[in-house]
């Protein structure tokens, strides 16, 4: 999970398969009881790889989310956090991903 700086969105890595990015302040409007619904998901549509791990940029602008593809390769998927799209995936050579992070005070 991951918490932006402004304590605005958190970012919450899924068993499903999917990162979701909330709104805290929906948590804080809901009623005991009801259900919270994501501002948006994100996944990798294609491999349906689980991720690892996440990070959501200090400013909330981007999401990231790792895993482990095929091959001991890693992947990092890189979004736009308000419209959920895709900007970039990299993938890296034969080393397993256990954590990622942006910088702590750069956007």
């Amino acid at each position: 999970r991951s918490l932006s700086r402004n304590c605005k969105s958190i970012l919450l890595n899924c068993s499903d398969g999917c990162l979701r990015l909330y709104s805290t302040q929906d948590f804080y409007d809901s009623s005991v009881g009801q259900v919270v619904k994501p501002t948006k998901t994100f996944q990798d549509v294609v491999t349906k790889e689980p991720f690892v791990c996440c990070d959501l940029s200090g400013d909330a602008e981007y999401v990231v989310g790792g895993c482990n593809g095929r091959e001991n390769k890693y992947e990092l998927y890189l979004w736009n956090a308000a419209t959920g799209a895709l900007l970039d995936r990299l993938t890296g050579v034969q080393v397993n991903l256990y954590s990622i992070a942006f910088h702590p005070t750069r956007s």
